[in-house]
């Protein structure tokens, strides 16, 4: 059974600030998880979801989601899940956005997450700045090496970040190699 929410009127300075920042959270994962079916789902899935938004038809947009490749998951999860579930693909990704985000420290929490489900996906973080209008994208070396040839795997654990918008041009450019090996 869900639990009713106060209106916000009812709740504190401190409560409602913890409200807002979650709702952005959100937000941002389902504008990643939007760009993310761009890139994984196929275009006649993509276009009845359009529809269903400009006909404002939340149900079907709803039903639609579920046979996405691309899934937001459920917080309360937490290590059990990425942030966003890419049905059959070798990427974990994490996200992360507000005021001092530590890219580096989430990449690290996201290895930590792998290993404890014994996962093959390597991670991804995505990051948003309180303030910036890029998105960058932080991984390992080799998640990048591997991204960008993905038959000639490189061992290196130095840490690398690129602008969230050359993510989406590799990750269209190789989503055909996307296959668990």
């Amino acid at each position: 059974m869900a639990r009713a929410r106060k209106p916000a009127a009812a709740l504190s300075t401190r409560a409602r600030a913890g409200r807002r920042a979650r709702e952005k959270g959100r937000e941002f994962e389902e504008d990643i998880a939007r760009d993310l079916r761009e890139v994984y789902d196929s275009k006649p899935l993509l276009q009845k979801m359009k529809m269903a938004l400009a006909k404002k038809d939340r149900k079907l947009h709803r039903e639609l989601q579920k046979t996405s490749r691309v899934r937001r998951t459920r917080q309360a999860d937490g290590a059990v899940q990425s942030d966003l579930n890419v049905t059959n693909c070798p990427w974990w990704f994490e996200l992360s956005t507000g005021k001092n985000v530590n890219p580096t420290n989430k990449l690290h929490q996201a290895e930590g997450d792998v290993a404890m489900v014994d996962s093959a996906r390597r991670p991804i973080v995505i990051t948003r700045e309180k303030g910036a209008k890029s998105i960058r994208a932080t991984m390992r070396f080799t998640t990048l090496h591997r991204l960008l040839n993905p038959d000639n795997p490189t061992p290196s654990m130095v840490v690398v970040q690129i602008d969230y918008q050359d993510l989406l041009k590799q990750l269209r450019a190789t989503r055909d190699n996307d296959a668990y090996e």
